[in-house]
């Protein structure tokens, strides 16, 4: 994970090695591009930090993503609806790919067939989640959601502590540093587990998402954007001289009005 003072070494040096390089990188095409990036790189800040569930993907179960990763997301606020897209590698224009150093355990069953309403298949959890979450189990339609989903983050998590290639097991809270009723009971197993993790707040984990995304993945979208906008212009350009150039001929060729 890269530091403050590491980003800025790294800042100086890009700069530099720009002014280095005028015939290449310094060109209006790059400057260009790194305006669309940081637009873009804006935009999806803003999109991470908004709360709202309904913009969340959760058409289909999400079992976790436990494949290794520096950083795995333990507990994971759901009002946060597109930073959940994000992280889970549902979002249309940020694949999963573009966050390659984060995984998570966390876990969304959105309809019966999938699990919800169901109860684990070891044991019944309720009263434990209700205990630790100082709440009663959520309801929909009327009926309580179960707690397969609680077994299964459970085992997640306990396999991915066995993981020697991560960094730091993050729970991530809400903008105003609060957590979600779930959350408060999956912190309660952690802390009863014994298990070390780091609180950040959702601006933190954008702030780490962006820094850990592949340079390489944004540039290319920067690169495909601005050369379709470029491309678009150039061939508005072309017809307007061609249309610019035919005009006098036209004009010339245009019949005399018979007297």
């Amino acid at each position: 994970m890269r530091t403050g003072e590491d980003h800025g070494a790294s800042d100086g040096a890009e700069d530099a090695s720009l002014l280095r390089r005028p015939n290449t990188r310094n060109t209006l095409w790059s400057y260009i591009g790194q305006e669309v990036e940081i637009k873009y790189t804006v935009t999806l800040r803003e999109k991470m930090l908004t709360a709202d569930p309904s913009k969340a993907i959760r058409a289909q179960p999400f079992k976790g993503s436990h494949h290794g990763g520096q950083h795995v997301v333990v507990s994971f606020p759901g009002v946060h609806g597109d930073a959940w897209n994000i992280l889970t590698g549902q979002d249309e224009e940020f694949q999963r790919r573009s966050l390659p150093s984060f995984t998570t355990t966390c876990v969304f069953l959105p309809k019966r067939e999938h699990g919800l309403f169901e109860h684990g298949k070891h044991a019944c959890y309720c009263d434990v989640l209700a205990k630790n979450s100082e709440k009663p189990i959520p309801e929909v339609d009327g009926e309580k959601i179960g707690c397969l989903w609680y077994e299964i983050w459970t085992a997640n998590t306990q396999q991915a502590y066995g993981k020697s290639d991560v960094a730091d097991y993050l729970v991530v809270t809400k903008l105003d540093g609060t957590l979600g009723n779930s959350q408060r009971a999956e912190k309660k197993f952690l802390e009863q587990s014994g298990c070390d993790f780091k609180t950040i707040s959702i601006e933190q984990f954008a702030d780490l998402a962006i820094n850990s995304v592949d340079a390489f993945n944004v540039s290319e979208v920067v690169r495909v954007k601005v050369a379709y906008r470029l491309k678009t212009c150039s061939i508005l350009v072309l017809l307007m001289l061609v249309l610019l150039l035919c005009l006098p001929l036209l004009i010339l060729l245009k019949p005399e009005k018979a007297v």
